[in-house]
């Protein structure tokens, strides 16, 4: 079963005005960078504090993956202490 929640990643405006571009994680080398749908966002791009992104999030072992609001619902492995139940 899927869950929806926030993961805490850097945010940029995308290449149109409904979208943002999202990288993860906030810090370190990028795993991911994707443009997602601005109304999946909290928070304003290169803004201070917390940003961050709506995902579903599944259960692989031990590895916990967000799916992305992307057309192709692009997925990446995640710390849990990035992820909230809250933006």
């Amino acid at each position: 079963m899927l869950m929806q929640k926030w993961l805490q990643c850097n945010l940029d405006r995308g290449m149109f005005s409904d979208e943002m571009a999202v990288t993860y994680p906030s810090s370190g080398i990028a795993r991911v960078s994707v443009f997602v749908p601005s109304t999946d966002v909290s928070g304003n791009p290169g803004g201070l504090g917390k940003v961050k992104v709506r995902v579903s999030v599944a259960h692989r072992g031990d590895t916990i993956l967000a799916i992305l609001p992307t057309s192709y619902r692009d997925s990446v492995a995640v710390s849990e202490n990035d992820l909230s139940d809250a933006p």
